[in-house]
């Protein structure tokens, strides 16, 4: 098992029940678990949760979480 430190941003924290804006959330997962398989643990919608930021480099929702220190889910925003 992997314990999964995550931070969310814009709108994606009131999706998670009893969210900490401060500390962020903690879920454990198995080994192999993908982006995508954690936005349903978490109940995100992987069309707002679409920027995944780990260690400063963008990862895809199909990719595979490995055992990182730092974890964060963006909203995509568009400027005018």
């Amino acid at each position: 098992m992997i314990m999964v430190a995550v931070k969310l941003y814009d709108t994606l924290p009131g999706y998670v029940v009893g969210y900490d804006s401060q500390s962020g959330i903690t879920a454990q997962v198995e080994e192999g678990t993908t982006y995508e398989d954690l936005f349903g643990t978490l109940r995100l919608s992987p069309e707002e949760a679409r920027l995944i930021i780990v260690q400063r480099v963008s990862r895809k929702a199909r990719d595979t979480i490995g055992d990182y220190e730092d974890r964060s889910f963006f909203v995509p925003i568009a400027g005018g």
